[in-house]
């Protein structure tokens, strides 16, 4: 089986309301890149990545189709059922560039799925049995308005959940994200866990400042609390919570010095900043073979990073994961009908053969390029 053509959309994806980050980041829409592959079998391959905008990591929606332009030729001609040397012909081309790389290898995955006739997650160690349990994502804003969102997610059935922190001092600083805190889980639900994430937006100074005003007890993890290595490191030792990196490790390397620094307990895997299914899962097993918990999300998306997401989380054993991120609650726009089964405690996988998606055309419209 050989790849014959790549065609690339792009869509864009509104937030439901302004999304607030850490240093001031605000955000209303995002561009996401839709991949479809076809194979001279008759199979198709869906993948999608979406940069969380331009202020994340180095990483953006006009970069990804500048990437695709180098990368999709490359795969002419590749075997979709070899994940692993369609990846390489794309390092051959071209080095980093982790988010376009993301999108046409999650197509590269639906189509081997759909020719070994299993769902993703079966090519991805086999599915766990049980749900998956879902993280919603509650942006910055007033304490009240925060524990309210949780609640709200709650009722969705959300166990999982990720509470963004970082304020500034002219905004309240550490005592602001002190209450933040507090709020966010006083209702706290047995069985829920709680990441503190700061996408990088705290000095080793912010930090400690909060874990003083923070009362003893409160049970959560700290999410990429600095920008830099230097920092995370300056900061682990005086840290009473665990903490999870995210921006900082995107590449093999990244989470090698990681373990080499004991600078965490965890890794926040998002597709889009490893570089899809096939980087993300072998840093799964890295951190599975040092004792690591992993939380698996996406930097942004709709329903076809959804899949991937799930499909990856179904297939990680359950004593070292921490969630997914669910994204539909984070756009306003469907790029895809995907059918699976909600329950007790979380979300299943599809079990269909490949991803499990069905793009809707009307949405995704004209395509923007195509490559032959």
């Amino acid at each position: 089986m050989q790849i014959t053509r790549v065609v690339a959309y792009q869509v864009d994806l509104p937030y439901p309301g302004v999304y607030r980050l850490s240093g001031g980041r605000t955000y209303t829409s995002f561009k996401t890149t839709v991949i479809r592959l076809d194979t001279d079998a008759g199979l198709i391959g869906w993948g999608e990545s979406c940069p969380f905008g331009g202020t994340y990591i180095a990483a953006h929606a006009g970069g990804v189709l500048a990437a695709l332009d180098e990368l999709a030729p490359a795969i002419l001609g590749t075997d979709p059922r070899q994940p692993d040397q369609v990846y390489a012909a794309m390092d051959g081309v071209l080095v980093g560039h982790a988010a376009a790389k993301s999108a046409l290898d999650l197509a590269v995955w639906d189509v081997a799925g759909q020719a070994a006739g299993v769902p993703v997650c079966d090519l991805l160690g086999g599915r766990v049995e049980g749900p998956v349990a879902l993280i919603s994502s509650i942006g910055t804003e007033s304490p009240e308005a925060m524990r309210a969102s949780v609640q709200r997610h709650r009722d969705l059935g959300f166990t999982h959940h990720s509470i963004k922190i970082g304020a500034a001092e002219r905004e309240g600083g550490p005592s602001l994200d002190a209450q933040r805190l507090s709020a966010a889980l006083a209702d706290r639900h047995p069985g829920e866990f709680f990441l503190a994430d700061a996408n990088g937006g705290l000095s080793p100074e912010h930090a400690r400042r909060l874990f003083e005003l923070l009362p003893r007890g409160l049970d959560f993890t700290l999410e990429a609390p600095c920008a830099t290595w230097a920092e995370t490191l300056t900061l682990r030792p005086h840290c009473p919570y665990p903490i999870m990196l995210d921006e900082l490790v995107q590449t093999d390397g990244d989470v090698v010095l990681a373990i080499q620094q004991q600078a965490c307990d965890g890794l926040n895997l998002k597709l889009g900043k490893q570089g899809g299914l096939t980087r993300a899962l072998a840093q799964r097993q890295m951190a599975q073979a040092t004792g690591m918990t992993v939380s698996i999300q996406d930097t942004w998306g709709a329903e076809i990073s959804l899949a991937a997401i799930l499909h990856l989380a179904q297939s990680t054993p359950r004593h070292m994961l921490r969630g997914a991120l669910d994204t539909r609650p984070l756009v306003e726009t469907s790029i895809a009908d995907l059918d699976i089964q909600t329950g007790s405690g979380g979300v299943h996988a599809p079990n269909i053969p490949g991803l499990g998606v069905k793009p809707k055309q009307d949405v995704l419209g004209d395509p923007v390029q195509a490559w032959t």
